[in-house]
């Protein structure tokens, strides 16, 4: 069982206007993480060349794929997507590969969780392996 939470706070910005606790399966997690952001964010006309296209879709399936495969599940932290008026953060428990500034021609990717980020690749929820800083 996964656990992680999803927190819409636009209005009542001390507390939260709505709230979901996720507390199931790593892929029926992502089901209901991506249901609660397309419940609550604007899904703008977008055109890919002449293919509309969900921008809003796009970026929250790698914001969500991300927050569930790169967790650290040795932590008790809960995993947290924050949408707010005017940002989306998200919270996450994760042991740091490394330090310090980041260089473009000398980085190397470091897998994190590889088994769970080959499931969501091969099912269609992640992109290349190991890609990403």
């Amino acid at each position: 069982m996964s656990l992680s939470e999803v927190i819409f706070r636009v209005f009542n910005i001390d507390r939260y206007d709505d709230r979901d606790v996720v507390i199931t399966n790593l892929i029926e997690s992502y089901d209901r993480l991506m249901e609660f952001g397309k419940k609550h964010l604007n899904d703008v006309f977008t055109l890919d060349g002449v293919q509309r296209v969900s921008a809003r879709d796009k970026i929250l399936r790698e914001i969500i794929s991300n927050l569930l495969i790169h967790r650290d599940f040795s932590s008790g932290y809960v995993p947290k997507l924050v949408i707010e008026r005017d940002k989306i953060t998200t919270e996450n428990a994760n042991l740091a590969h490394g330090h310090g500034n980041l260089n473009l021609k000398t980085f190397r990717s470091f897998a994190k969780n590889p088994p769970i980020s080959k499931v969501f690749r091969e099912i269609g929820l992640a992109d290349e392996l190991g890609s990403s800083m």
